[in-house]
C-alpha cells in the first residue's frame, strides 16, 4: 500500500469517526435536557436538534428526519424563522437521500417561501440552487434545472 494512500484511508476513518463522536455527543446532551438534568432555552434546544440531525444525515437520514421534526416545532413555536427555513432544507434532504423526491421537494419549496419572506438571499439560493435543481436533476427534468440555475445566476447573493 502507498504512503497517500494509507493516509487518504486515516484522513477518511479519522473524519467519519469524529463525526460519530461528536453526534454522540450531542445525542448524550439531548437525552439529558430530555430526562430534565439539562436546562437550555428552546433557541439552544433548536440548534441542538438541528445540529444532531445534520450529524446524521447522511448515516441515519430517518433518525435525522426524527430531530429535525422535533427542533421542527420548536422552531415555529419560537418563532425562529429562519432557522425554520433551514430545518426544512434538511429534513427535504434527508428525504432526497431516502428517495422520497416529491417530500424533499415539498420541504424545499416551503423553506424557499420562508427564506423569500425574509429577504435571505443565502437561504434562496440554497433552496434553489443547491436542492431544488437537484431534485430536478435527479429526475431527469433537466430544462427546470436550468432554468433555476439560471435563475440564480441572473440573482446573485447581496
Amino acid at each position: 500500500m502507498t504512503l497517500s494512500f494509507s493516509i487518504f484511508l486515516i484522513s477518511i476513518t479519522s473524519t467519519f469517526g469524529f463525526r460519530q463522536t461528536s453526534t454522540d455527543s450531542l445525542i448524550s446532551k439531548w437525552h439529558l435536557v430530555e430526562a430534565g438534568r439539562l436546562e437550555m432555552p428552546d433557541s439552544i434546544r433548536t440548534q441542538l436538534l438541528f445540529d444532531i440531525g445534520e450529524g446524521m444525515s447522511y448515516d441515519t437520514p430517518d433518525s435525522a428526519i426524527d430531530y429535525y421534526q422535533k427542533a421542527l416545532v420548536l422552531s415555529k413555536k419560537g418563532d425562529y424563522t429562519q432557522l425554520t427555513g433551514n430545518i426544512l432544507n434538511k429534513v427535504g434532504y434527508a428525504n432526497y437521500i431516502l428517495g422520497n423526491y416529491d417530500l424533499a421537494l415539498t420541504y424545499y419549496v416551503e423553506a424557499l417561501e420562508i427564506h423569500q419572506q425574509l429577504k435571505n438571499d443565502i437561504g434562496i439560493v440554497m433552496s434553489l440552487n443547491n436542492n431544488i435543481s437537484m431534485i430536478y436533476e435527479t429526475q431527469k427534468t433537466f430544462s427546470t434545472t436550468v432554468s433555476v440555475e439560471i435563475y440564480c445566476s441572473r440573482n446573485p447573493i447581496k
